[in-house]
């Protein structure tokens, strides 16, 4: 999941908030101070330095009253009766703290953000965060939290956030998570999930999910037709790259380091809204580019390095008008470089490694040229007829045995 998009949902609704018409805060809700005091109690002493939000917390001050002074992390709001009021948002700094998340959490119940991420708190998530059921946001990433994801997080339906990545979590995801329909933002990557992703088209508001760096095994199941940023990499994932993937908003797709077999067919690199595509680290066989020329595309990157596709250099990429970068490194391409690939250097693209692969013949004249110079790229490992002293040749060639092996039919 983006730091960058979550920042911003945070920010949002921290400012919904803060910025409310009542300007003289009632005390808070007994239970409310109480809680907080046990979960500052829960905290190593040792761990809360003195510029940190926790060394603020003086229980001698009410803590509604005095958010800016005493109580910095959390924001409050005045209660239905005009009474009392109660903790709404508890979003502590990344400073290291070190402990428990107490289950009396669950008694914040008027929490619509609880943030708690980079930091090194452990242990399980405790059960009663079922009882959190205004939560809109739940950021517990970056930390030490072990054991499966409480079952009661399907019960919480006004989840527009669920960000537990880089922690110790393990089990598989529930098959009821799709019950969150007020999902935007999912991620669960770094952690040891196992199992097979289940049919998340029901998250019809899901933009960004996240589920890289597990065990998942099996096939990608159904996606939601919203989403934007799809992340599966360093998973067990095979079979070849389903059309479940064609979904008419995704712009970021990363498969890379998984299973995957087949090849990249050309209905991928053509989808309404495609930036960028990392399927690298997989067993690809074949690279499908057809003609794109007078056709709208938006793909800038496309990186399909250390996989096992054989073929000719698609010399339709240079139709890709948006192209930027591209990666087809570590592979078994052979034949020739297309002449029309050093012309698009100067023209759009600023990255090109076609390096460990078994291209033969001279480098084209254009890719020698000043502004090929200027690129980042690389054409070591091949089987080319390199001018001396050019960059892009920088760290040899293949030998003639290793050449020939590929190349007998060119």
């Amino acid at each position: 999941m983006s730091l960058l998009s979550n920042s911003l949902l945070l920010s949002s609704i921290f400012l919904s908030l803060l910025f409310l018409p009542d300007l003289v805060m009632p005390k808070t809700l007994e239970s409310d101070t109480n809680e907080l005091s046990i979960l500052k109690q829960s905290i190593d002493p040792s761990t809360i330095r003195p510029s940190s939000f926790l060394s603020t917390w003086n229980f001698k001050h009410d803590p509604c009253e005095n958010m800016e002074g005493f109580f910095q992390g959390i924001l409050c709001r005045i209660s239905d009766d005009n009474s009392r009021s109660r903790v709404t948002a508890l979003n502590l700094d990344p400073a290291g703290y070190d402990g428990l998340l107490p289950p009396s959490i669950g008694n914040l119940t008027d929490l619509v953000v609880l943030s708690l991420s980079n930091n090194n708190l452990r242990g399980p998530i405790p059960d009663s965060i079922v009882q959190l059921r205004k939560l809109n946001v739940l950021a517990l990433s970056a930390n030490f939290f072990t054991g499966e994801l409480p079952g009661g997080i399907l019960n919480l339906h006004n989840l527009e956030s669920l960000d537990v990545s880089n922690n110790v979590l393990v089990g598989t995801i529930p098959a009821g998570l799709a019950g969150l329909r007020r999902l935007s933002r999912l991620g669960l990557s770094k952690n040891k999930f196992h199992g097979e992703i289940p049919n998340l088209s029901g998250l019809w508001q899901l933009s960004s999910l996240d589920l890289s760096q597990n065990q998942f095994r099996g096939s990608v199941p159904q996606l939601p037709a919203n989403l934007r940023q799809l992340s599966l990499h360093h998973n067990l994932l095979s079979g070849h790259l389903p059309k479940t993937l064609s979904l008419p908003r995704l712009e970021i797709l990363d498969l890379s380091r998984n299973h995957f077999g087949g090849q990249v067919a050309n209905w991928l690199l053509e989808l309404p809204s495609i930036r960028r595509i990392d399927v690298s680290g997989n067993a690809l066989a074949g690279l499908q580019v057809y003609n794109f020329t007078g056709r709208a595309t938006t793909l800038e990157s496309i990186n399909t390095s250390w996989n096992h596709i054989g073929s000719h250099l698609p010399a339709m990429l240079v139709t890709i008008g948006g192209l930027r970068e591209i990666d087809l490194s570590h592979n078994r391409l052979r034949g020739r470089i297309p002449e029309r690939y050093g012309a698009m250097v100067g023209r759009s693209w600023r990255r090109l490694f076609l390096n460990d692969n078994y291209l033969v013949g001279d480098v084209p004249k254009s890719l020698v040229r000043k502004e090929a110079l200027r690129m980042k790229g690389s054409l070591a490992s091949n089987c080319l007829r390199c001018p001396s002293g050019l960059s892009l040749c920088r760290g040899g060639q293949r030998t003639r045995y290793q050449c020939s092996r590929y190349n007998s039919k060119d």
